[in-house]
């Protein structure tokens, strides 16, 4: 008996051994496999952060890339916007333009101004104004000599004015107006006789000197005191300074006579010629006047008797015959 009993907790002490041993290596084949997972879990983390973070790199890209495509389109809109709106101001500038010619158009109609051109029938009636120049007339032209006013006489063609160009003969001194012209290379004839009047040729000359003819810029010159009155724009300044003394209106009103009666002194043969050539003509008017009226005084004495002898029942035809004794 006491041999079974030891061989029992023999084995119970061999079964105990056995438990322990096997209940470790249970516990090492856990470590183990756990450690293994745990080793497995860091690798996958670490190749899931490794793709995020070259997703998010990615992303950052495709952002940047589409901020900067709006950035360019919102460019683009705004320099549409900015040209659309040129082109509006520019519309109206024009449509603003195109109305002020009109009403300035308009205004000219209802308010004709003349041009502002210096021509030479102006300058024909210009003088020095200065008190102590004796003569002063005609004032010398002397045109721009830069190249901006190189077209400071401009020639402009227009219909001949035959009434008009007349009626200035008349009144322009020729004289004067003769050797300006001469000075601006045109060509003009000494003396205008009656044949010239009727000619186109020497009208057309007239009137390309007188109103075609337009000095722009320049200045004008006094032949006796060598006083300068500018010329701009067409516009003679014939303003004096403060130190110069101006002539009075009467003074020039006088010397205007006194050359319009020299004008007519130089030329009295012309005068006479057009008296001698009127007398005949009213010679004649008067012939025909005393024609006529003697005629009416031998008709109305002819028609008195006619009807006392009707009415004293004579006869007519022995009335007649009365008449033609």
């Amino acid at each position: 008996m006491k041999i079974k009993k030891l061989l029992l907790a023999a084995l119970a002490r061999l079964r105990c051994t056995y438990t322990r041993r096997r209940e470790a290596n249970c516990f090492l084949l856990n470590f183990g496999s756990s450690s293994s997972s745990c080793c497995c879990c860091c690798s996958s983390s670490n190749a899931s952060n490794s793709g995020s973070s070259s997703s998010s790199k990615q992303q950052q890209t495709r952002n940047q890339q589409l901020l900067q495509q709006q950035q360019q389109h919102q460019k683009q809109r705004q320099l549409q916007r900015q040209q659309q709106q040129q082109q509006l101001q520019q519309q109206l500038q024009q449509q603003q333009q195109l109305q002020q010619q009109q009403q300035q158009q308009q205004q000219q109609r209802k308010h004709p101004q003349a041009p502002r051109k210096m021509r030479l029938l102006t300058h024909n009636l210009l003088m020095c104004n200065r008190r102590q120049c004796s003569g002063g007339y005609p004032l010398k032209i002397k045109l721009a000599e830069d190249a901006a006013a190189a077209a400071a006489a401009v020639k402009e063609e227009t219909q001949l004015q035959r009434q008009l160009l007349l009626s200035l003969l008349q009144k322009l001194d020729w004289g004067a107006l003769r050797q300006t012209a001469a000075e601006l290379g045109i060509d003009l004839p000494p003396t205008v006789s009656e044949s010239d009047k009727n000619d186109d040729n020497f009208l057309r000359a007239f009137q390309s000197a007188v109103l075609d003819l337009d000095i722009m810029e320049g200045t004008l010159v006094c032949p006796c005191c060598q006083r300068e009155y500018p010329v701009s724009k067409g516009i003679p300044n014939m303003l004096l300074q403060d130190d110069e003394q101006q002539r009075q209106p009467q003074q020039l009103l006088l010397q205007l006579q006194q050359r319009f009666l020299q004008q007519q002194q130089q030329q009295p043969q012309q005068l006479l010629l057009h008296q001698q050539r009127q007398q005949p003509l009213l010679l004649q008017q008067q012939s025909q006047l005393q024609q006529q009226q003697q005629s009416q005084q031998l008709l109305a004495a002819a028609a008195a008797p006619a009807a006392a002898s009707c009415c004293s029942g004579s006869n007519p035809s022995s009335f007649l015959l009365q008449q033609q004794q």
